[in-house]
């Protein structure tokens, strides 16, 4: 139908996040918001995010996927920013990612940074 089924996967560190799935749409806008526990978010691998097109009959397939680097966040400022995706799919495709730093324990090192997809136009 040259249209997408497409959700979010979102992973790091054994923690793993899916948003809804929008039907039937090549300029989806999820507006979801997970939190994530990143101690220590400069020395920790990037988050990944993948974005797929369900598929009811056969098995998904993966539009394209980035990376986001917590390192360098500041606590409390919004980091908004478009990322290219990459893939089989992909094609013009991004994806614009909200994080935010909270509760940044001294003692404990701990940030968790709340992405936020809000925007993947996949190409058909």
């Amino acid at each position: 139908n040259g249209y997408a089924d497409p959700y979010v996967v979102l992973t790091w560190g054994g923690q793993k996040f899916n948003t809804t799935t929008k039907k039937k749409t090549l300029d989806p806008t999820w507006g979801e918001e997970f939190t994530i526990s990143v101690p220590d978010a400069s020395s920790h691998p990037p988050l990944d995010i993948a974005v797929w097109d369900w598929d009811r009959f056969n098995a998904n397939d993966l539009i394209g996927s980035c990376q986001v680097a917590f390192g360098g966040l500041q606590h409390a400022v919004p980091h908004e920013q478009w990322y290219a995706l990459t893939g089989p799919e992909a094609g013009d495709g991004e994806i614009c990612v909200r994080c935010v730093v909270e509760n940044i324990s001294p003692t404990h090192g701990t940030a968790p940074p709340s992405p936020t997809p809000v925007e993947a136009p996949p190409s058909p």
